[in-house]
């Protein structure tokens, strides 16, 4: 099952509590019409995994706004928060028996991205500095060497939920936009220089004309944060 299914699936068999949660940040997915679009999820995956993402029209990051001292002493808490929570996952195997799975394991990617789908939900609505979404490892010969983490928040977030989660004067969130996934048909054989994250349509009529499904948003707000590094400017790298 993909991880468009588990997320069906988790609405489905648990209460209506959890139902909410679910509802909530299903809307932060994309919704591809069909599981042959696990070529799309792949891709995502990967380009989520660069070390620093690319600039092009399907990346939109938040205003940085001017320098606040009481901003920088909220985003160190965060920082002493995050820290003192991961210490832990220095051992992936812990992380793993926590609830955090990887995406890809056996594929060769700059960095790998082991996500718990319940924080991922419960950080739709909340943000907590000591569970976030996603942790980031890179490979190693030994297993994964930990990085730092991501965090998520709603895609109808406005900058002031943002910016009251991690000031936008410290950080800057990111969001995946304008993105047109292939035809079913073509799944085979889709054209990446064209379609997905990195492809050259960004606009509906363009995407409508090549037959694509396009979506104005995929997933929620994103924000990673290394919190092992040393100068502020690391720990708070886009």
């Amino acid at each position: 099952m993909g991880r468009f299914g588990e997320v069906k699936s988790l609405f489905i068999t648990t209460g209506l509590v959890s139902g909410l949660f679910a509802a909530l940040a299903w809307s932060q997915l994309p919704q591809p019409p069909s599981p042959v679009y696990g070529d799309a999820e792949r891709q995502a995956v990967r380009f989520m995994s660069a070390g620093k993402l690319p600039s092009n029209p399907h990346l939109q990051g938040t205003t940085r706004r001017p320098p606040d001292e009481a901003d920088r002493r909220h985003a160190e808490e965060i920082v002493l928060q995050l820290r003192a929570a991961l210490k832990k996952y220095k051992d992936y195997r812990v992380a793993e028996q926590e609830g955090y799975r990887p995406f890809l394991p056996g594929a060769e990617l700059p960095l790998h991205h082991f996500t718990n789908d319940r924080f991922s939900l419960i950080g739709s609505l909340w943000f907590r500095p000591s569970k976030p979404a996603s942790l980031i490892y890179k490979k190693t010969k030994q297993g994964y060497e930990l990085l730092g983490a991501l965090f998520t928040a709603s895609q109808f977030a406005t900058a002031a939920e943002l910016d009251r989660r991690v000031p936008l004067s410290v950080a800057r969130w990111h969001a995946h936009r304008n993105i047109c996934m292939p035809p079913q048909s073509d799944s085979p054989g889709v054209d990446w220089t064209q379609f997905g994250f990195e492809g050259a349509i960004a606009t509906e009529q363009d995407c409508a004309g090549a037959g694509g499904t396009f979506y104005p948003q995929m997933f929620g707000w994103m924000l990673r944060v290394y919190p092992f590094e040393k100068s502020q400017e690391k720990i708070w790298a886009h």
